[in-house]
């Protein structure tokens, strides 16, 4: 949908939500307030950032770069969204080397986002062939990842999954088969919430690990096939499968896994008769 018809259903929504409440006014002012107040403020975030969803729109990826540098380095903002939204910018165009400088910048400027973002710095390591440290980011992270309580303990789990996927593909990218086996071993014992890594890491068990790990194959096969169960039992066709990975794809992160991502859909489903 275009931006502009965006902002006229915006736009009408307040209209019709603010015309209710002049009714309701006197009865419940005090909410009648609080709510009017919020919905000026969704107004006023996307006509004051309107600049930055038309060039999302157009996914035009150099000037959102531009304009989100003036927003994060010269004015300083540096805040959750435009942190993120830039580092994942700079990952579409392939520029590890900036979001590394723009995670030295956001360690001084505010260091909580280096945790909140640790996927995104993380694979940058990756991309610019630090592997070894790539390694020590992601496992310098788990811990923290889950040291959170309430509301918030499921989408921790979620993101500590993929920190430690990633810390185990570290591993196996620096030949280190062993450790990176019991990370991928650890994630499907404990049943990871997110099936594409129970799936994925299934597959590099079997399409690698296995034949680095000759004297374990047998164990590896056996853990292999207990993830292919339990990401059955979670995406019973390929086609959820493949659901799945597209909107997994919201994320830069597990944008450039898609070819590892198809041939481990291929693996669970293809190759086992099951469609």
């Amino acid at each position: 949908m275009k931006l502009r018809y965006v902002l006229c259903v915006l736009n009408g929504i307040m209209i019709g939500v603010l015309a209710v409440l002049l009714l309701l006014w006197g009865s419940s002012w005090p909410f009648v307030a609080v709510f009017a107040g919020f919905m000026l403020a969704i107004g006023v975030y996307f006509l004051v950032n309107r600049r930055m969803f038309q060039l999302l729109e157009r996914e035009d990826w150099p000037a959102l770069c531009v304009w989100l540098e003036r927003r994060v380095f010269v004015q300083g903002r540096y805040t959750a969204g435009f942190t993120r939204l830039l580092a994942n910018t700079y990952l579409t165009l392939a520029d590890s080397a900036a979001v590394r400088e723009l995670e030295q910048k956001t360690a001084l400027a505010n260091p909580n986002l280096i945790e909140k973002n640790a996927l995104v710095f993380g694979v940058a390591r990756l991309l610019s062939k630090d592997i070894a440290g790539a390694a020590l980011f992601f496992s310098a992270r788990l811990d923290a990842a889950v040291r959170v309580s309430g509301m918030a303990r499921k989408r921790a789990f979620g993101t500590s999954s993929w920190l430690r996927w990633y810390y185990g593909f570290s591993l196996l990218l620096d030949r280190q088969y062993s450790r990176a086996s019991e990370q991928f071993i650890i994630l499907i014992n404990e049943s990871s919430p997110v099936p594409l890594i129970t799936g994925l890491s299934a597959f590099l068990l079997v399409d690698t690990l296995s034949k680095a790990l000759v004297e374990r194959k047998a164990e590896l096969l056996t853990v292999a096939e207990s993830g292919r169960r339990q990401t059955w039992k979670r995406l019973p066709r390929i086609r959820d499968w493949n659901k799945a990975v597209s909107e997994a794809c919201g994320e830069v992160h597990a944008v450039i896994l898609l070819p590892r991502l198809r041939d481990a859909g291929e693996w669970l489903y293809t190759d086992s008769g099951v469609r």
